[in-house]
């Protein structure tokens, strides 16, 4: 059986580089446009995001050490992305951006800072960030799995509370959740602002004004839940620790707050027993908490999917507060 696989691999590695060699004739045989494009991608494969792959060729797979070691490569090159500031979240906010521009050629992401970047982001993408987070403060320091510094992860978790205890106060109707968002707050023409320009804080994107999706609130909420209970242990284990005491307590109102304010917002009525998709809500001034008349149903729409559908469901079900309907609803 190794001889087998040793012949597939050289087979293998005999045929990549028979295509290698094939697409450099054609590339310096194609336009001088195009040749320095395809000179850029051979760079950037070099040097850059995957490097490291070629060494996967054909490795021993069943062995701990190289899995171990491939881990560590994939999330040294991804951190260029989901752990770069002004890439995948705003530095100033620490809110994420729903995605990035990039060079289609070469892979390449700009850091530079400009206008026409994609400054907005969704429940959903902070959902992925504040996991990440969570798991990094999870792990034991130092292993080389960590996918952010504990430094990185106090740092950003602070930037985000300040942001979202920021927004909540501001627009209460949304109860601690949020709508689509721009991640530097809105300029006065409803576009949301770019690293050009300061930052002025959350708010929604223009058409969620007055709009909650449970969807993407439901992967909000148990990320929350995920972030307040890590940094809890976190805290009970170093009781000297001021900074992740703080930061504990306000991730644990974070989480309390979207508690109370889940089924006033997203319970479809008294003996529906469904909830909404969207909650649309009547006064942004008016605080979600105990409120369940400020927001509404404009249409059909429930939730009776699974995974984003289910997140919000289950939330509601194990963790809201239920005591203002008579038999849970």
């Amino acid at each position: 059986v190794r001889r087998l696989a040793s012949a597939a691999c050289f087979l293998f590695q005999l045929r990549s580089m028979v295509f290698f060699q094939v697409r450099l004739i054609l590339a310096f045989a194609a336009p001088r446009e195009l040749q320095q494009n395809h000179t850029e991608i051979l760079g950037f494969f070099a040097q850059g995001c995957c490097a490291f792959a070629e060494k996967y060729r054909c490795a021993s797979w069943h062995q701990e050490s190289t899995m171990k070691a491939y881990v560590s490569d994939v999330l040294a090159a991804e951190r260029g992305f989901f752990a770069a500031p002004g890439i995948s979240f705003d530095p100033d906010t620490g809110m994420t951006y729903d995605g990035t521009r990039f060079d289609a050629y070469t892979g390449k992401v700009s850091s530079a800072k400009s206008s026409d970047g994609i400054y907005f982001s969704a429940p959903s993408k902070e959902s992925i960030q504040l996991s990440l987070l969570a798991l990094s403060l999870a792990q034991e320091r130092g292993a080389n799995e960590l996918v952010y510094s504990e430094e990185e992860a106090l740092d950003l978790l602070e930037l985000k509370v300040k942001s979202l205890e920021d927004f909540d106060a501001r627009f209460p109707a949304f109860g601690g959740y949020l709508p689509w968002f721009c991640s530097r707050g809105a300029a006065d023409d409803g576009r949301c602002r770019n690293p050009l320009e300061p930052a002025t804080g959350l708010a929604p994107v223009k058409g969620w004004e007055e709009q909650l999706p449970s969807l993407d609130n439901g992967q909000l909420a148990w990320a929350t839940y995920a972030v307040a209970n890590v940094l809890a242990d976190r805290a009970s284990a170093a009781k000297s620790d001021a900074r992740i005491e703080s930061l504990s307590q306000r991730w644990q109102g974070r989480l309390a707050r979207m508690r109370a304010t889940a089924v006033p917002l997203f319970y479809n009525g008294n003996g529906s027993g469904s909830v909404r998709a969207i909650a649309h809500l009547r006064n942004l001034s008016q605080d979600a908490d105990g409120a369940p008349g400020n927001a509404f149903t404009s249409d059909s729409m429930v939730l009776n999917g699974v995974f984003e559908d289910e997140l919000m469901v289950v939330f509601m079900t194990l963790l809201a507060d239920w005591s203002n309907y008579t038999s849970d609803g």
